[in-house]
């Protein structure tokens, strides 16, 4: 990607130089805009051009049976994709009756870049005519972070040289059946790879043509059902056109007739133009999604709402939507933009992950965040643990709404999770690996159902959120009917064994190359915390909110000696520990696995999963991702330092980094047990994952996880940020020889208990300021000091570090 030089490398906007290709989707994923319920890819908007479809809309996807040659009791039988949505963003461009291109020879100047303050995404080329004309092309794409349905998309084509006629014609349609983007030679056997379909998946029920000549606008509505899935979702269209320069004004748009199968539209604007003039064509979207059962609205009750939206957005128009888009960003930033002094490439990089988290989740409610955010459907759209684990802890410091809605959402498929556990033969609730609707659709148990760790990764998020907010509305309400669920599945999972300790068997951990094993260390930790907790909080409510405590044993018919059991089970729970080697094992058995032959292994055969048998993977110690490293990541109050370094030493040079969710963990943890070389090294890693296409699948969409992990890798790695509690510590970077950090200076910004802070470290120390309206503790080195509003304490030189003023949030 062409960014320019150290010197003149803008960090607030990532920019792309190259030319155009038919296929040209690494790009598309890089540059795509959503919101959390919308997702656009960065497509040319020109029919033809080769590019996988580009809009989708979060939960609409579709259904099919998973068919397997032998069958087995509680298997998955569901298959769930998310699928493409209505193409709005079609556009064709004629100059002097030739249509022109993106990728035709005469095409220069090629330009597309991301502005990461404002939300935007455009492209910008020029064409010279065979007439001799030159004209630029400019397309600019927002998909509002304020308004949850609404997209826009406006097209300028201004003339530099001549007076060409200039025509545009706008095309809106569904995706083809034939929908899927270009395929490389194993993209049939990768399972990170969205399914595709034989037939067409959106079947058309409702179509509107309005006009309204008084505005100069044409309204087009379109609502369709998934094939199988029954799922409705409608798309509504304000199109206005207008010229600018000498004989400026509406122009009109006239329907053209000549449609192609799926198209519901074509619509177009004419003008004969001079040098400095332009014609410009806006389209203002609105999407919504219906209930897969449909009870809650008809399709022509959609239609009505999406056309409501559609024009009421359209009457503030495209700059009205940017400004709003600028406003949110400015406060967003203010608690959340990190800093890294000296170091121009990482920058960028970094404001470009924190776009892309935040509008991963910005307008969610009622439906996750897929693997891949709305940027592409790689993983067939699912939410994994990867909302949790990696997402959640960052929005409970920068969007505590949006983290509050995705406990919420888990919650709201509480039932299906009860139904899940059942199935299995356990009591609790179990929730799926792989989802959109709440049930199991992962069809290949070892890697998917058998990771009980699920259930503690929601646990995590909900004790993540409560630490960031103190919400104890959310905790003695959804979060103790979540704590009390999952708290039953474990200790009804695990069992005592004869010598005295609580073992769990049978599951698979983080590491999906150590598959069904006995006392996955992860998964105990983990499922220790959830049990401890659980009891600690409903034997909180019983002492001091008695209707509260009712409710709970209403809600889940709670027992009274469950949380003594729990409390029992976390006590004994066992860790498997190596006493000769000082370490964790991954496993009980681990280390009597042959270890991989790394020598021997070309690096054409990474990813392992792709090349080798899983049994051949399970047989060895080799690691697909950091397994008992994440845990010292989440739970490293469960660790001292030496236990944390001998782990980390240990299970390093034994992962692949196969897993995209590998190298950010393990440059936060490397920071903070002093491996400063090796954190630089995988911290890079995970910085240009996507950005420098290093596993060979963006493609498929952006890795939204790794982004969230970059996040923890700069805060609690790189920074010495600590979240305990109600307190913040802070424990500044610092290898063996006493080296504080690789850049000049990080600042990193973030919520805590509604305050807005920042943290600045540099070689020479560190400082920390509340920039909030209530008091915060602060711990360093076992000491605890109050930092009142408005204050700043540390070891930095103030002055140095003030040069560097904080975002203030409005």
């Amino acid at each position: 990607m062409t960014t320019g030089g150290a010197g003149d490398l803008d960090p607030w906007r990532v920019i792309d130089t190259s030319r155009p290709t038919a296929h040209e989707d690494v790009h598309s994923t890089l540059f795509a805009v959503s919101n959390g319920h919308i997702g656009i890819r960065d497509l040319s908007g020109e029919p033809g051009s080769g590019h996988s479809s580009g809009t989708f809309v979060n939960g609409v996807h579709e259904t099919w049976p998973i068919r397997y040659p032998e069958n087995a009791h509680a298997l998955a039988r569901t298959g769930q994709t998310m699928v493409p949505v209505h193409d709005c963003h079609t556009t064709v461009i004629e100059v002097d009756g030739a249509v022109i291109s993106t990728l035709d020879a005469t095409a220069t100047g090629h330009h597309r870049e991301i502005d990461l303050r404002r939300g935007v995404a455009t492209r910008r080329w020029r064409h010279r005519s065979a007439s001799g004309a030159l004209v630029e092309v400019a397309i600019e794409r927002v998909v509002s972070l304020v308004h949850r349905h609404i997209a826009a998309v406006r097209t300028t084509v201004t003339v530099i040289e001549g007076s060409p006629v200039v025509s545009v014609l706008a095309v809106n349609r569904l995706p083809p059946s034939d929908w899927s983007g270009p395929q490389d030679a194993t993209a049939d056997r990768d399972p990170r790879r969205g399914r595709r379909f034989d037939h067409q998946v959106l079947v058309p029920e409702v179509r509107r043509h309005r006009r309204d000549i008084v505005r100069h606008r044409v309204a087009v509505t379109m609502v369709d059902r998934c094939h199988s899935s029954g799922m409705l979702v409608g798309c509504a269209v304000v199109m206005g056109s207008s010229r600018h320069g000498s004989g400026s004004g509406d122009l009109e748009l006239v329907e053209d007739t000549a449609l192609k199968p799926g198209e519901a539209s074509r619509h177009r604007c004419e003008a004969s133009l001079r040098p400095g003039e332009s014609v410009e064509l806006v389209r203002v979207m609105a999407f919504d999604s219906e209930s897969p059962d449909g009870s809650r609205r008809s399709s022509e009750q959609l239609a009505d709402d999406s056309e409501e939206r559609a024009l009421l957005a359209d009457v503030g128009g495209f700059e009205t939507l940017v400004a709003d888009q600028v406003e949110w960003l400015e406060r967003f930033h203010a608690v959340a933009d990190i800093e890294v002094d000296g170091a121009p490439e990482i920058q960028q990089a970094i404001r470009w992950h924190l776009f892309h988290l935040a509008q991963s989740a910005a307008c969610v409610d009622g439906n996750g965040v897929p693997a891949k955010g709305l940027t592409a459907d790689g993983y067939d759209g699912h939410y994994f643990w990867d909302t949790e684990v990696y997402l959640v802890p960052f929005l409970a410091r920068t969007l505590p709404g949006s983290a509050r809605r995705l406990i919420e959402f888990r919650h709201r498929h509480l039932d299906a999770a009860r139904a899940r556990a059942a199935e299995m033969s356990q009591l609790g609730a179990l929730f799926p690996w792989r989802t959109i609707n709440g049930e199991e659709a992962s069809a290949y148990y070892p890697a998917g159902t058998a990771q009980y760790h699920i259930d503690a990764a929601v646990i995590h998020a909900l004790d993540r959120h409560i630490e960031a907010t103190g919400d104890r509305d959310l905790l003695v309400g959804v979060g103790a009917e979540l704590l009390v669920e999952t708290a039953r599945l474990w200790e009804d999972l695990g069992f005592l064994g004869s010598d005295g300790r609580f073992h769990i068997h049978r599951v698979t951990g983080p590491d999906e190359y150590s598959a069904v094993v006995d006392d996955n260390a992860y998964t105990n930790i983990m499922a220790r915390f959830n049990l401890r907790w659980a009891a600690e909080v409903v034997e909180h409510l019983r002492c001091d909110s008695p209707h509260d405590h009712d409710r709970l044993v209403r809600a889940t018919g709670l027992g009274a000696d469950e949380p003594g059991r729990w409390r029992a089970a976390a006590e004994s729970m066992a860790i498997p520990h190596d006493a000769r080697l000082g370490i964790h094992e991954q496993d009980d058995g681990f280390l009597d696995r042959e270890p991989w032959d790394f020598a021997g292994t070309p690096p054409e055969k990474y990813p392992l999963l792709l090349h080798f048998h899983p049994l051949v993977i399970y047989r060895h110690q080799v690691l697909k991702q950091a397994d008992v490293v994440l845990a010292m990541l989440l739970r490293e109050s469960e660790f001292d330092l030496d236990q944390r370094r001998r782990n980390f030493d240990f299970y390093d040079p034994l992962t692949t980094g196969d897993s995209s969710l590998s190298a950010c963990v393990q440059a936060a943890v490397a920071a903070q047990v002093g491996r400063v070389g090796l954190a630089v090294r995988y911290f890079r890693a995970a910085l240009m994952l996507d950005l420098s296409d290093s596993h060979h699948n963006t493609i498929d969409g952006v890795h939204i996880a790794n982004s969230g992990g970059v996040w923890a890798a700069l805060v609690n790695g790189f920074a010495g940020v600590r979240f305990r509690g109600d307190e913040i510590a802070i424990e500044p970077l610092q290898d063996d020889v006493g080296h504080l950090l690789p850049w000049d200076r990080l600042t990193v910004r973030f919520l805590h208990r509604g305050n807005p802070c920042r943290v600045s470290t540099s070689r020479t120390g560190w400082r920390i300021w509340n920039l909030g309206t209530t008091p915060i503790g602060v711990t360093v080195d076992g000491a605890t000091v109050t930092v009142d509003p408005g204050a700043t304490i540390g070891t930095e030189d103030r002055r140095s570090s003030d040069s560097n003023a904080p975002h203030r949030p409005d």
